[in-house]
C-alpha cells in the first residue's frame, strides 16, 4: 500500500486501512491506533478467484453492520471469500449466509 500511494501507512489520511491479500488474508489497520487485526485464510482449492475481494469486502461490512466485532466480521468475510473462490462465476457465486454459517460451524482457519 506505501509503495502504491508512494507514503507510509502511518501518513495514510484515513483512520482506518482494510487491505486485502488474497490468499495472505487481510490486515485491518487502525491508523490512530496502530492496532491491527488479521484475517487468515481458509484452505480451498481455489476454481475462480474473480470477485472474491469484492466478496470479502461485503461480508466484512455486512458483519459489522450485524453487531459483530472487527475480528468475527473479518473471520465471516474471509469464509465468505473462501466458499466464493471454489465457484466458477461473480456475484452468482457469492455464497448465502446460511452456506457461510455451516462452513465456519466445520472448519477452523488455516
Amino acid at each position: 500500500l506505501a509503495q502504491a500511494t508512494g507514503l507510509p501507512e502511518s501518513r495514510i489520511p484515513v483512520p482506518h486501512l482494510l487491505v486485502t491479500r488474497g490468499a495472505r488474508g487481510a490486515i485491518w489497520r487502525d491508523q490512530a491506533s496502530g492496532e491491527e487485526t488479521r484475517a487468515q485464510t481458509f484452505p480451498v482449492d481455489p476454481v475462480d478467484t474473480t470477485g472474491a475481494g469484492d466478496c470479502f469486502i461485503g461480508y466484512t461490512v455486512a458483519g459489522l453492520d450485524q453487531g459483530m466485532s472487527r475480528a468475527e466480521a473479518l473471520r465471516f468475510a474471509a469464509a465468505a471469500a473462501a466458499l466464493k473462490v471454489t465457484r466458477s462465476g461473480t456475484a452468482d457465486a457469492i455464497p448465502a449466509r446460511a452456506e457461510v454459517d455451516a462452513f465456519l460451524a466445520g472448519i477452523e482457519p488455516k
